[in-house]
């Protein structure tokens, strides 16, 4: 279900034995709308006289969805946006509390509905106690192709002629299948009916006080052997149910244990002798970094190439990292004037004093906040502006991304070609949660997860789990580089389930992902993507903390990443995080800037493919994606590779022996004999600044990171 847009009968997780059957209508019965309705009249609220008007049987259902779908998007209304407001869709109440007691009683929860997979699933998401409770659900199948989302009938079922859904097939084949010892039905509309008739004595229907369905099991009632029961709210259907299986209270998160320590590491004197320690190592090394570099600047002198004319004027953010270096060598080679930016905070960034870069200039903290965000963006205009600038790359850091995404909306008129795609696409992609549903809404591979925003929805989840919960972990939405490998499954005994919840600090600000652990190994990529076509890419084997890069030919990633691209018709540079099992890739992630592993195109000839693809990318369109040779040599950070040594991590023949392999066939990232002050740079005035600031702030980090120039601080 949570990878497909529905799950087709029978479902391998339904347990047949002694089964109990619980069905659901979902509009106006699990929802407190009905909501295409809703959605289409709050999107749309000029047209909602005539959205009435248009109902069934004045217009197919089918043919009515998909007019009002096609609606929205002539109006601008983007797919993931429209997706997104139904996660708003008001839900009745105590329909959490309600599932809790059907899965603690062992029923499975199915939901038959005419509505379409893609609302019903963005409305469960938005509720993950009833997500998490719901084993199937058989609706008409909503998929999203070029951003339009497009909507058919349910397959698997033969319908009688003129009818796109009948409720009274399904239900009876979900009996035929499953053979339930009993069975509920709960539910408000007319066509509920047919699923009602199904039920026989013993079984119980519940139909919402006001509502047709009501009416109508009156009218048949000398026809039914089931009980009826009148509902107005879910509380009620709750007592009932709880009165036909009654089952032991479980504990409940009361709200002084359900308030989680503080997450702060102090700082320590073990903190502070290693970051002397850093420092000490840093300066000891820094009379043969500089012997070296002034050794090369003046071979440079000799042997310095003709630089190319000027083609034009390429500006690149993220100015600390090694993919902005090179990104800004890549340019240079080709004969391109670069300007390079990084937020005020690292103005001594190295990479200003390349060879390749021709200006270097500074733009505003943002602290991400929206003003801030719109101020950082702002800045970013005026110097495309004032420097005429033809090109726009992005490489930006985690956080600054949302606000190279505001450049199109404020430069709408400008011949600089901006490799950045809209802000709420970028929004979407870079927020697991989202990411993860809209590529489970294109029926791409995905873990199973459940966003959940209090500790209690945590535990209620996990409970409804049973079993399956051992294959789960508690991951938090913001972004964490540090914790990223430790990874604990939730426990299957009750007894530690409250104290592993509690472990986690989850709240309405700090969300929480209840994921799907897949075992496998892990593969990042970074593509360059122009209106959902690739045109280079490279896929690279990963870890929880990366350092050396080499590609990896893997045409199911491939595939993957094209498949998700045309979907969404998405334009930039998209990096992606995979954990492939059985030959499958599952995409874990999305970073929509460019990832380290763009160091892999390093070869003269992609090299040039990759500046070509974004000067031109009308020329890669109709081609295959350019990739990296299989040949192409593994890319490492020099000082890394010494801290394996420090930390004792060669510590076998094996590892010795790749070790030495790795540096000896392969090459450094950062250096340069064309272009050695970056190197230099880095290591004796970038990273010791931000040891000095770790010192004087006493600010803890776990991660000396070469690679992106920065460390990552530590919180938990």
């Amino acid at each position: 279900f949570f990878s497909l847009p529905f799950l087709p009968l029978p479902s391998t997780k339904m347990a047949f034995s002694d089964c109990k059957l619980a069905l659901f209508d979902f509009d106006e019965t699990l929802s407190a709308a009905d909501s295409l309705l809703w959605l289409f009249s709050s999107l749309m609220p000029s047209l909602k006289g005539e959205i009435h008007q248009n109902l069934p049987p004045k217009m197919p259902w089918l043919e009515w969805q998909n007019h009002y779908f096609q609606e929205l998007q002539s109006r601008g209304h983007e797919a993931c946006d429209v997706l997104g407001l139904v996660e708003n869709l008001p839900m009745q109440s105590g329909v959490g509390e309600l599932m809790c007691l059907l899965r603690a009683q062992g029923w499975t929860v199915v939901i038959v509905s005419d509505s379409n997979s893609l609302v019903i699933g963005r409305a469960m998401h938005a509720h993950p106690v009833l997500k998490s409770a719901v084993s199937a659900v058989y609706t008409n199948v909503a998929s999203i192709r070029k951003g339009r989302i497009e909507v058919t009938q349910c397959p698997g079922f033969q319908f009688a002629e003129g009818k796109h859904f009948d409720k009274a097939v399904v239900v009876q084949d979900l009996i035929k299948t499953m053979k339930p010892v009993r069975k509920i039905f709960v539910g408000d509309g007319n066509n509920d009916l047919a699923g009602v008739q199904q039920l026989t004595k013993g079984d119980v229907a519940f139909a919402r006080s006001g509502k047709p369905l009501e009416k109508r099991i009156a009218e048949h009632r000398g026809e039914l052997t089931c009980e009826a029961v009148v509902w107005e709210s879910l509380e009620q259907v709750r007592a009932h149910v709880a009165a036909m299986y009654p089952v032991p209270p479980t504990e409940e998160l009361s709200k002084d244990r359900s308030t989680t320590r503080v997450y702060k590491t102090p700082y320590t004197w073990k903190q502070l002798g290693w970051s002397l320690s850093i420092l000490g190592a840093l300066a000891a090394a820094a009379p043969f970094n500089a012997g070296l570099t002034a050794m090369s600047l003046l071979a440079s002198r000799v042997i310095r190439r003709q630089k190319p004319a000027t083609k034009g004027t390429v500006f690149i953010t993220g100015g600390k990292m090694t993919k902005s270096l090179f990104t800004c060598r890549a340019f240079k080679e080709a004969g391109y004037k670069v300007i390079l930016a990084e937020t005020a905070d690292y103005y001594f960034s190295a990479h200003q004093w390349s060879t390749a870069v021709d200006k270097f200039v500074l733009l505003p903290e943002h602290g991400n906040t929206t003003e801030g965000l719109q101020r950082y963006a702002d800045a970013l205009a005026e110097h495309l502006r004032k420097e005429k600038c033809d090109l726009f790359v992005p490489v930006a850091h985690t956080m600054d991304v949302e606000g190279d995404a505001l450049i199109p909306d404020i430069m709408k008129d400008t011949n600089c070609k901006l490799w950045t795609s809209n802000a709420s696409v970028v929004k979407m992609l870079n927020d697991k949660s989202a990411f993860l549903l809209c590529a489970g809404d294109a029926g791409l591979p995905v873990p199973r997860f459940y966003k959940v925003s209090t500790q209690q929805q945590a535990l209620d989840v996990l409970r409804n789990l049973k079993e399956d919960r051992i294959s789960f972990f508690l991951k938090g939405l913001e972004v964490d580089p540090i914790n990223r490998s430790k990874i604990r499954c939730a426990p299957l005994d009750e007894a530690d389930l409250v104290p592993y919840v509690l472990d986690h600090d989850i709240r309405p600000d700090s969300e929480f992902l209840i994921m799907e652990f897949v075992k496998g190994k892990e593969y990042c990529t970074t593509s360059v993507v122009h209106d959902g076509n690739v045109l280079v890419h490279t896929t690279s084997p990963s870890s929880a903390v990366q350092l050396n890069y080499e590609h990896f030919d893997s045409e199911a990633v491939l595939n993957w990443v094209q498949a998700f691209s045309e979907t969404f018709g998405t334009t930039g540079t998209l990096s992606y995080d995979f954990l492939m099992r059985d030959g499958v890739p599952y995409a874990i992630e999305c970073n929509p800037r460019m990832h380290s592993a763009v160091v892999n195109f390093h070869g003269k000839d992609t090299k040039s493919a990759l500046v070509e693809a974004y000067v031109n990318p009308e020329k890669f369109v109709s081609a295959k994606p350019v990739q990296p040779a299989p040949s192409t040599k593994e890319t490492f950070w020099t000082y890394h590779e010494l801290s394996r040594i420090i930390k004792l991590q060669v510590n076998t023949p094996r590892k010795a022996w790749s070790w030495l392999k790795r540096v000896v066939t392969g090459r450094d990232a950062l250096w340069s004999l064309q272009d050695p002050l970056p190197f230099f740079a880095l290591h004796n005035i970038h990273m010791p600044m931000l040891l000095w600031r770790s010192l004087t702030r006493r600010k803890v980090y776990a991660v000396f990171d070469v690679c992106v120039g920065k460390l990552h601080w530590s919180h938990s």
